[in-house]
């Protein structure tokens, strides 16, 4: 995981890079920014109460990296979700207005 720019900034970002075994070629995977989840939405989501439910601007690092890990595996190993698709891709396909919340287990 490679983070690039200044943290707390719109260009604050991360990229997977790795060397594919077959061949020795060093691959990238794509640029996950806060700019970039801003334009996506996914930096505040908020439920049907108002309360902010987004894990962006608490974990901004963690999050900029699950992103840029599931672009990469999706670009250069899709064997490896075996034809799942995340949770935070099946929100931006579906949406999650529907989505089911956690029920008290006790």
């Amino acid at each position: 995981m490679v983070y690039i720019g200044e943290e707390g900034k719109d260009s604050f970002g991360c990229y997977l890079e790795a060397t594919r075994i077959r061949d020795g070629k060093r691959i990238k995977g794509n640029k996950v920014t806060v700019e970039l989840a801003k334009k996506e939405g996914w930096w505040s989501k908020k439920d049907k109460y108002g309360n902010e439910t987004s894990k962006w601007s608490t974990m901004t690092a963690q999050m900029l990296g699950y992103r840029a890990m599931a672009f990469f595996a999706r670009l250069y190993c899709p064997e490896a979700l075996n034809g799942v698709m995340t949770g935070e891709e099946v929100i931006d396909t579906y949406g999650d207005e529907n989505r089911e919340q956690p029920k008290d287990i006790l």
